[in-house]
């Protein structure tokens, strides 16, 4: 919008929260102003992080080492922040491009995508912390153990007096210190019945790579232990022994 000097580009989802109405909004302004994809890359690609964004993910890293940002942009042009951000996990959407170089569509990869996110993630139980400034992270926000707002306009912050605001990301580290110094036992929240894979099918278009860490990007750490102590069931791994249960009764027994 700075760029560009478009006045409707400055609507957000802190002033429209259908976020498909939105993104139908300004691609219809985008295409009224000739704006190309390629030129929205050479605006983002010069963009920074916020102060103090990429030393609070260098601080978080070493204690919570399972971050996932969760961002209804479009992958076609955020890669240059992604980069600056040095390559973190991101779940997000993708546009449709035609063939002259216009956005002439958008793909949400999941609708709601945050709130499902972070109940997904409490199925695989895990305690989530969200923090978001807009209102399309409310869902996300009220589904997680904890939810945090930082630097939220005047409209979101008085809709929802429920959650406490982060003045910057100093007070976002103080602020999730100490729910992680608290370690207090926190009650599992009923969840939705996740919808059916069928009902997503279509929209189903970006790839995840998941794989094993040891083994693959690092050296199997009981096998160390084993050539260290020279212990002969440590040279058992997950190879030989499909159990994990059984197999870690066995390193038990064998380093006690």
């Amino acid at each position: 919008q700075k760029k560009t000097g478009i006045e409707g580009l400055k609507r957000t989802t802190a002033h429209e929260p259908d976020y498909d109405k939105l993104m139908r909004y300004r691609v219809n302004l985008l295409r009224e102003h000739n704006i190309k994809i390629s030129d929205m890359i050479e605006v983002v690609k010069d963009l920074k992080p916020l102060p103090g964004a990429k030393e609070f993910l260098d601080w978080l890293k070493p204690l919570v080492p399972r971050i996932l940002l969760l961002t209804d942009t479009f992958e076609e042009y955020a890669m240059p922040m992604f980069e600056q951000l040095g390559y973190p996990s991101v779940f997000c959407n993708s546009l449709v491009v035609d063939s002259d170089g216009f956005i002439c569509d958008h793909i949400l990869r999941l609708k709601d995508q945050k709130r499902k996110a972070v109940e997904s993630f409490q199925r695989l139980n895990f305690r989530v912390i969200a923090v978001g400034d807009s209102f399309n992270d409310v869902s996300m926000l009220t589904a997680a153990e904890r939810g945090i707002l930082i630097y939220p306009s005047e409209k979101v912050r008085k809709a929802h007096p429920e959650f406490p605001v982060a003045k910057d990301h100093n007070d976002l580290r103080a602020k999730i210190g100490r729910i992680l110094s608290a370690n207090k036992q926190i009650l599992p929240k009923r969840l939705a019945d996740p919808p059916p894979l069928s009902s997503t099918a279509g929209s189903r278009t970006m790839w995840l790579l998941v794989c094993n860490v040891a083994g693959f990007l690092a050296p199997e750490p009981w096998l160390a232990v084993q050539e260290s102590t020279r212990i002969p069931e440590l040279r058992v791994t997950t190879a030989q022994e499909p159990d994990y249960t059984k197999l870690m009764a066995l390193r038990s027994s064998a380093l006690r």
